[in-house]
């Protein structure tokens, strides 16, 4: 990070439910409600969820036009890869330190999360 900021402006963002965002704990789950009512709440933490946040927060801070580097390490290696899957226009590079999924045509992030609960 301190050498990215010699040269860059830099944007950092933790994964829903970890760092100095809510725990998601049975606890916070049950305050919720109902399964409906969690389920609800859950589809923020997905990649997509986070991926279409970042585009609010780009265009906001840079114009609808500008683009921006993403760099995932992790986890933020799976939600850069979602970005370039379905806002790639928002991004003028993607590096990747680790969280690569599988490349396959038939593998979606539905899938990964389907079978992750099953």
């Amino acid at each position: 990070v301190k050498r990215a900021l010699q040269t860059h402006r830099v944007f950092m963002l933790d994964q829903r439910g970890t760092g100095r965002s809510t725990a998601v704990t049975w606890q916070t789950l049950a305050a919720l409600g109902d399964a409906t009512a969690q389920a609800e709440y859950l589809v923020n933490m997905r990649a997509d969820s986070i991926v279409k946040d970042c585009e609010v927060i780009r265009q906001t801070l840079l114009g609808h036009s500008s683009t921006w580097t993403a760099l995932g390490q992790s986890f933020g290696g799976f939600c850069v890869m979602t970005y370039l899957s379905i806002a790639p226009q928002g991004l003028s590079g993607a590096l990747l330190t680790g969280g690569l999924p599988p490349v396959d045509s038939g593998c979606t992030a539905e899938k990964v999360y389907r079978h992750t609960y099953n």
